[in-house]
């Protein structure tokens, strides 16, 4: 079974991994981006009959990284949405789309063709995207993710204290650092709701770090699927072959 290099650089660290034509994952490493490099090279090395690397990059510079696979021949692609894709962008302005987000959709895509699916991953950024029945990428929304929401609170205001972000129920508040919990889980957890309930999806999947912590606290089914940007990379790598 081929195997190819498959690299997601986010906007505080970075994976990489190796993923095969089924879709499974291994040897998953998070690395910082200024190792992003040097690790990337050492992944190359101990995997030398891989058929090539993908990278999704919406947090750093690829210059020297590029320079690097072509000076050692490996064939690669830098996501964009100039990418020959397994799904259509129906975006306004697909230059500002992140590779992630083009990732993620191919990925569900591939996973539930021909339903109305929604994603929703829980980063640094909370996103919300929709990909139809006939895989169009139709667009979503953007909002701060569940630690952001606690450091705004905190920056942002004279006397609310730091939240780390909690793994609890959250109801109403009875103290201040109860109040900031619940309001941003529920705020959330409501948030999500209201997308499902408004555009009644057919799918909706949650991927990202916080996505199994959300998804128990639905109303309605989610599928958690973690990998869910590595399997798009790979599956837009096997399209552009």
């Amino acid at each position: 079974m081929e195997q190819t290099i498959v690299v997601d650089i986010g906007n505080t660290f970075g994976k990489i991994a190796v993923a095969f034509d089924d879709g499974t994952v291994e040897s998953v490493s998070r690395v910082s981006h200024s190792q992003m490099e040097s690790s990337l090279l050492q992944t190359i090395l101990r995997h030398s009959n891989a058929n090539g690397v993908i990278i999704s990059c919406v947090g750093m510079e690829l210059s020297s990284i590029e320079r690097m696979l072509q000076s050692r021949g490996v064939r690669y692609i830098i996501l964009s949405h100039h990418t020959k894709l397994p799904i259509s962008i129906c975006y306004n302005t697909p230059d500002t789309l992140g590779a992630d987000r083009i990732a993620t959709a191919a990925g569900a895509f591939s996973l539930f063709p021909g339903e109305f699916i929604m994603v929703v991953d829980f980063g640094t950024a909370i996103t919300i995207d929709f990909i139809t029945c006939e895989g169009e990428f139709l667009g979503g929304n953007i909002s701060l993710g569940m630690r952001r929401r606690f450091e705004s609170l905190h920056t942002m205001t004279h006397k609310l204290p730091m939240i780390e972000p909690p793994y609890l129920e959250a109801s109403i508040g009875k103290n201040t650092r109860e109040a900031i919990t619940s309001g941003v889980i529920l705020g959330i957890i409501f948030e999500i709701e209201g997308y499902i309930s408004r555009f009644r999806p057919e799918k909706v999947i949650f991927t990202g770090g916080d996505a199994l912590f959300f998804a128990k606290r639905m109303k309605s089914p989610i599928f958690v699927i973690y990998n869910l940007l590595f399997r798009g990379l790979i599956k837009i790598s096997l399209f552009n072959e």
